[in-house]
């Protein structure tokens, strides 16, 4: 009975351990099938499943494995890991023992420290309680103190406060003010900068300025060194030279000695030579005095005269004024006309301006313009030169070409005559030849007629037919047009359609074409593919072929593989069949195992779903977990995140985080590296820095001591020296102390002395003020001027300045300009210089040129000499010759006059004559008129008539080949049929020219003997002058008497040229046109 009872119970025993050891109550099947990606296999003997190495549990799906280092030990039933003494958590990596003295608890489960009241951080090493007075709270996790506003500090006992107008910043975590760039001192008010050119260093501490060797001054802009020839001491002090006896000047270079005759005393700072009145110049030597009717004022510098507007010259006694229009500026030494570009003449109103492609020079004196050669007209823009061949000759005036007969054309090139039988008629401006209707080409040979029904138009040039458009062939008759998308080009003679390359059929609409790899043959006429065997389709680009094995059968018509049941894919290679228990079904087309919700791998048996709250989601191929960012664990459930400046890494299993190498605390935020020279170590749990003895401060790098002697204490915190009562400065080291009359307040910092507005020097001593108008500023140390840039003297009222171009350099002391060899004036502009050859000398103190006898001009390279009977005078100021009245031309040798009756006027350069409209000759007395009907041209230079071609006579009225009337023959009939006529025309002819040669010239004779005989009588009754002063110039006699108040100047007639009035008599009024 006993027995069985114990039998039943050992049976009932074995039953609940199975339901432990299964993953619920219920039992399982005890049937073993394997899975993919399982991790187990099934006993071929027993049916149990038997787990692989470093998997355990029931179904094998706990992973345990121990590797060097580990923590822990695998359950051999369950897997789980079992930590070791002291070691806690998932992976037993969790480190926690209490020890005597510890301040904390170990949690049983995570094995995180639990702290006593008022301690903190990780192993609750840090203390920190809150009590009254306190200036922080305590953090709650790591206990750091965490000050109110405006106090750092390990116990939050320093205050610091930026202000408006504060140079620094606080530090965040010792509160120590931290000067911006280029302040220094306690409360950083020092400003000490080092730039470019500073002659200092600023000293780290108290931001003293520590001057280089031989340079002094509160701002070390002091330069002073004594070397040998030096006419001074140093001062110890500002650095200002002290000269010595009869030395003067900033530099004590200016010697100044007042002796007998000096027009000058020395001036007791700069030494400068004060010039007695009238008296100026460097050494008082220049006199000056403005009188009445003087145009100028003396410079107070130099002594130099300076003129009046619009005076120029030494004396000031040349006027020249430019108004609105002028075309010259007037020189400012001399004050002589200097014509701008391209002007020329006395006063440059003559424009002449050479360009490039200018055919003509400028005459230097008057302006004209000389043509080139073969260059004619008023601007010399006419091209005309007679060569060998050429048909044309050149008119004198204006360079035209005058064709010979049957030449036309601009160049007279084109040759053109009409001769019986011809189809044209010739241009009579171009020489083309212009044919009669429906004749065309060059020589107008080509006949062409545009009738009813024409698909053409004749070409106007050539005569040949052009088609309309898309008309083709000899007659146009043949219609092609290729329009948009057409694949074909119109035969450009026959119009017949040309396909384009690939393209068949009737209209080329069909396209066809085999390329490398093609399937196929295009049909030559229709254009059609032909496939090639086990090819089809519209391309026959797809293959298809069955053989032994093949799941499928080709379509005929498309060749697409159509393949067997249970058989899938392009090929119908991929077998897939669904069972009783699958997770899946076949996709139509591939073939490929499509799993249902939730399950994956590549026959469907991982099972994975994704929950509110879970941070991963699963691998869409193996089902596996993949967490979030930033997720870490088994099932995603640590949160770590490395951001931007942090100091640690996660933990890639279970997301710890493991700081950097000299990073602490609970989020790796501190920062402690002890390095060589630290005076400090840092405290292995919160990193804080732990200073040694007499070092203070956040990083332990203040350093204060109180020695025997020191004016200071230590300040506990920052270790900063408080001074004394009336020490200042880094180490209390400078005394300062205001008292009655002090021109100063001490600076609460550096104990400097700060002296009062408009106080200088080291005791504040020297007093210097910059007014309205002052050209200097007070040095800032030692109160003395410095003058602004380009001014000079004791108080810098001197102005001088050397630019890019100057002929001067500035006296260093005094300002004066000091002139460079060959240059003059008060600003040093005026270049002069004598060399071989120079008609002039230049004047001392203005440098301008002065001209020897004859000589004229800015430079005096202008010779000009008035002799005996000439027609001219000199310019006084350019040497140019100004002719007397009627005369012109460089020499003033053309005489032209106009008078009463004239048909011209005077060229004002040359004195030539130039001639009214229609008027012609040496005289312009011939005239000659073109009108509509005229039969001639008239000639350029004489103004004779130039009958056309047939015509003759005086008027060119009379034609060759046409009669007078009808019933008369014509001159030239008549000529030609009588030798009589010829001979009495010329007889008659000689007669009557000898008769006129006989009879002018009796009568030259007599005219020329009555005025050789008027002129002798100088009879003042007659009305003749007879004061030889009032002579008139040669060639004219001026007469009084109004009986014989004309005049004519006529050296041809006469050597006095005066002619009676009936001297023109003889001929004809020229408004008949007849002679």
């Amino acid at each position: 009975m006993m027995l069985g009872r114990i039998f039943r119970l050992l049976a009932f025993l074995l039953v609940i351990s199975r339901l432990i050891l299964t993953d619920g109550l219920q039992i399982e099947d005890t049937e073993c099938k394997e899975i993919p990606n399982g991790h187990y296999f099934c006993n071929e003997t027993t049916g149990q499943k038997q787990c692989y190495e470093n998997y355990f549990g029931v179904n094998c799906t706990t992973y345990c494995k121990v590797e060097d280092g580990s923590n822990f030990i695998c359950n051999k039933i369950t897997g789980e890991k079992e930590c070791f003494a002291d070691y806690y958590g998932v992976n037993c990596t969790t480190y926690c023992k209490v020890e005597d003295g510890s301040n904390f608890i170990c949690n049983k489960i995570t094995g995180e420290k639990e702290c006593f009241a008022d301690y903190y951080g990780v192993n609750c090493t840090t203390y920190c309680k809150v009590e009254d007075g306190s200036n922080f709270i305590c953090n709650k996790i790591t206990g750091e103190k965490e000050c109110f506003a405006d106090y750092y500090g390990v116990n939050c006992t320093t205050y610091c406060k930026v202000e408006d107008g504060s140079n620094f910043i606080c530090n965040k975590i010792t509160g120590e003010k931290e000067c911006f760039a280029d302040y220094y001192g306690v409360n950083c008010t020092t400003y000490c900068k080092v730039e470019d050119g500073s002659n200092f260093i600023c000293n780290k501490i108290t931001g003293e300025k520590e001057c280089f060797a031989d340079y002094y001054g509160v701002n070390c802009t002091t330069y002073c060194k004594v070397e040998d020839g030096s006419n001074f001491i140093c001062n110890k002090i500002t650095g200002e030279k002290e000269c010595f006896a009869d030395y003067y000047g900033v530099n004590c270079t200016t010697y100044c000695k007042v002796e007998d005759g000096s027009n000058f005393i020395c001036n007791k700072i700069t030494g400068e030579k004060e010039c007695f009145a009238d008296y100026y110049g460097v050494n008082c030597t220049t006199y000056c005095k403005v009188e009445d009717g003087s145009n100028f004022i003396c410079n107070k510098i130099t002594g130099e005269k300076e003129c009046f507007a619009d005076y120029y010259g030494v004396n000031c006694t040349t006027y020249c004024k430019v108004e609105d229009g002028s075309n010259f500026i007037c020189n400012k030494i001399t004050g002589e006309k200097e014509c701008f570009a391209d002007y020329y003449g006395v006063n440059c109103t003559t424009y002449c301006k050479v360009e490039d492609g200018s055919n003509f020079i400028c005459n230097k004196i008057t302006g004209e313009k000389e043509c080139f050669a073969d260059y004619y007209g008023m601007n010399c823009t006419t091209y005309c030169k007679v060569e060998d061949g050429s048909n044309f000759i050149c008119n004198r005036i204006t360079g035209e070409k005058e064709c010979f007969v049957d030449y036309y054309g601009v160049n007279c090139t084109t040759y053109c005559k009409v001769e019986d039988g011809r189809n044209f008629i010739c241009n009579k401006i171009t020489g083309e030849k212009e044919c009669f209707a429906d004749y065309y080409g060059v020589n107008c040979t080509t006949y062409c007629k545009v009738e009813d029904g024409s698909n053409f138009i004749c070409n106007k040039i050539t005569g040949k037919k052009e088609c309309f458009a898309d008309y083709y062939g000899m007659n146009c008759t043949t219609y092609c047009k290729v329009e948009d998308g057409s694949n074909f080009i119109c035969n450009k003679i026959t119009g017949e359609k040309e396909c384009f390359a690939d393209y068949y059929g009737m209209n080329c609409t069909t396209y066809c074409k085999v390329e490398d790899g093609s399937n196929f043959i295009c049909n030559k006429i229709t254009g059609e593919k032909e496939c090639f065997a086990d090819y089809y389709g519209v391309n026959c680009t797809t293959y298809c072929k069955v053989e032994d094995g093949s799941n499928f059968i080709c379509n005929k018509i498309t060749g697409e593989k159509e393949c067997f049941t249970d058989y899938y894919g392009m090929n119908c290679t991929t077998y897939c069949k669904v069972k009783d228990g699958s997770n899946f079904i076949c996709n139509r087309i591939t073939g490929e195992k499509e799993c249902f919700v939730d399950y994956y791998g590549v026959n469907c048996t991982t099972y994975c779903k994704v929950e509110d709250g879970s941070n991963f989601i699963c691998n869409k191929i193996t089902g596996e977990k993949e967490c979030f960012a930033d997720y870490y664990g088994m099932n995603c459930t640590t949160y770590c995140k490395v951001e931007d400046g942090s100091n640690f890494i996660c933990n890639k299993i279970t997301g710890e985080k493991e700081c950097f190498v000299d990073y602490y605390g609970v989020n790796c935020t501190t920062y402690c590296k002890v390095e060589d020279g630290s005076n400090f170590i840092c405290n292995k749990i919160t990193g804080e820095k732990e200073c040694f003895a007499d070092y203070y401060g956040m990083n332990c790098t203040t350093y204060c001591k109180v020695k025997d002697g020191s004016n200071f204490i230590c300040n506990r915190i920052t270790g900063e020296k408080e001074c004394f009562v009336d020490y200042y400065g880094v180490n209390c080291t400078t005394y300062c102390k205001v008292e009655d009359g002090s021109n100063f307040i001490c600076n609460k910092i550096t104990g400097e002395k700060e002296c009062f507005a408009d106080y200088y020097g080291v005791n504040c001593t020297t007093y210097c003020k910059v007014k309205d108008g002052s050209n200097f500023i007070c040095n800032r140390i030692t109160g003395e001027k410095e003058c602004f840039v380009d001014y000079y003297g004791v108080n810098c009222t001197t102005y001088c300045k050397v630019e890019d171009g100057s002929n001067f350099i500035c006296n260093k002391i005094t300002g004066e300009k000091e002139c460079f060899a060959d240059y003059y004036g008060m600003n040093c502009t005026t270049y002069c210089k004598v060399e071989d050859g120079s008609n002039f000398i230049c004047n001392k103190i203005t440098g301008e040129k002065e001209c020897f006898v004859d000589y004229f001009g800015v430079n005096c390279t202008t010779y000009c000499k008035v002799k005996d009977g000439s027609n001219f005078i000199c310019n006084k100021i350019t040497g140019e010759k100004e002719c007397f009245v009627d005369h012109y031309g460089m020499n003033c040798t053309t005489y032209c006059k106009v008078e009463d009756g004239s048909n011209f006027i005077c060229n004002k350069i040359t004195g030539e004559k130039e001639c009214f409209v229609d008027y012609y000759g040496m005289n312009c007395t011939t005239y000659c008129k073109v009108e509509d009907g005229s039969n001639f041209i008239c000639n350029k230079i004489t103004g004779e008539k130039e009958c056309f071609t047939d015509y003759y006579g005086i008027n060119c009225t009379l034609n060759k080949r046409k009669p007078a009337n009808n019933d008369e023959m014509s001159v030239a009939d008549w000529l030609t049929k009588t030798t009589n006529g010829i001979v009495l025309i010329a007889v008659v002819s000689s007669v009557f020219l000898i008769i006129i040669i006989v009879a002018f010239i009796v009568r030259r004779r007599r005219r020329r003997q009555n005025i050789l005989l008027d002129y002798k009588s100088f009879d003042n009754e007659d009305g003749y002058i007879t004061d030889p002063a009032e002579t008139p110039a040669a060639g004219s006699v001026r007469m009084q008497n109004p009986r014989q108040s004309k005049s004519y100047d006529n050296p041809v007639f006469s050597q006095f040229g005066s002619l009676s009035s009936n001297t023109f008599d003889q001929y004809p009024d020229k408004s008949t046109g007849d002679r």
